[in-house]
């Protein structure tokens, strides 16, 4: 793993994430990556126990922004009308509407799902021409045809299919064959707690159904396009050339590399375990 994304956590409006480069030690690729938002239980609470309130706030947030850049110096003399958001919230948002981020909406439950697809909709109305992620989505197979001609990706991790909420009562571990049949794009992540486990995750995807083209895509091409970060994974003149040759498909968890290129140079294959083994072997 030679590039990796951070997501924020929080109330409501999460943040900014952070792109990094992992080769030869990590650093910021990207310093303000997408902006994160949840509707989960801690953002249900915090808007007095109502999901439908979450979505309200989350609406008037951009509404309110869509005001205030249209009247930013009254607004910063305090001579505009009320915002359902502070200053310096609008002064990042603005930041963010201007780039080329994506908006990462983190949604499970299959009514949070179709109010992306409505919020994607208002976002365009408001003349916010933003890009929509859905992170988690264990519900989101059961509106996949509506969400494919939204052209919304889906961003899960297959071992986190499980009902142990009512957010999540619908999950099905073949989600993401589900969601390839049906044309939506999709990101696969690890754990937030072993992020090593990437490739596992997509061979994980590929035994209940997923194409192992899609399931290699979802962790390499298709985040990488999301995210704004082709300089480090694809093979054109100008970019970094990151490449690895396995000895066969990398989702065959018995089968190692072969050859590592990173920033086009060669890198051996030698690590501090093997290195270890052939010391106390001979």
């Amino acid at each position: 793993m030679l590039t990796a994304l951070s997501s924020p956590r929080g109330s409501f409006i999460y943040g900014r994430g952070v792109g990094f480069d992992l080769a030869y030690g990590p650093h910021i690729v990207n310093k303000e990556s997408a902006l994160w938002i949840g509707v989960d239980p801690h953002s249900i609470k915090s808007s007095g126990g109502s999901r439908s309130m979450v979505w309200a706030k989350l609406r008037q947030s951009f509404v309110d922004l869509k005001f205030f850049l249209q009247n930013e110096r009254a607004v910063a003399s305090g001579n505009a009308r009320e915002l359902s958001i502070s200053y310096p919230k609008l002064v990042a948002l603005k930041a963010f509407v201007n780039s080329d981020d994506p908006l990462v909406i983190e949604a499970n439950r299959l009514s949070d799902i179709k109010n992306v697809v409505e919020f994607k909709a208002f976002l365009n109305k408001l003349g916010f021409k933003k890009t929509v992620i859905i992170s988690g989505g264990s519900e989101s197979w059961l509106y996949a045809d509506k969400l494919a001609a939204a052209k919304i990706p889906v961003m899960f991790t297959p071992t986190n299919q499980t009902p142990l909420s009512f957010d999540t009562i619908q999950s099905r571990d073949d989600i993401g064959a589900v969601l390839e049949k049906a044309g939506v794009d999709t990101i696969i992540v690890p754990t937030r707690d072993f992020s090593p486990r990437l490739r596992q995750e997509a061979a994980i995807a590929v035994s209940y159904g997923m194409s192992e083209q899609a399931a290699l895509s979802s962790i390499t091409s298709t985040p990488a396009r999301y995210f704004s970060l082709a300089k480090q994974t694809s093979l054109n003149e100008g970019q970094f050339a990151n490449l690895v040759i396995w000895e066969s498909s990398p989702l065959n968890l018995r089968k190692a590399p072969t050859m590592m290129i990173i920033k086009g140079k060669y890198t051996g294959l030698e690590n501090r375990q093997k290195t270890l083994a052939k010391k106390y072997l001979n």
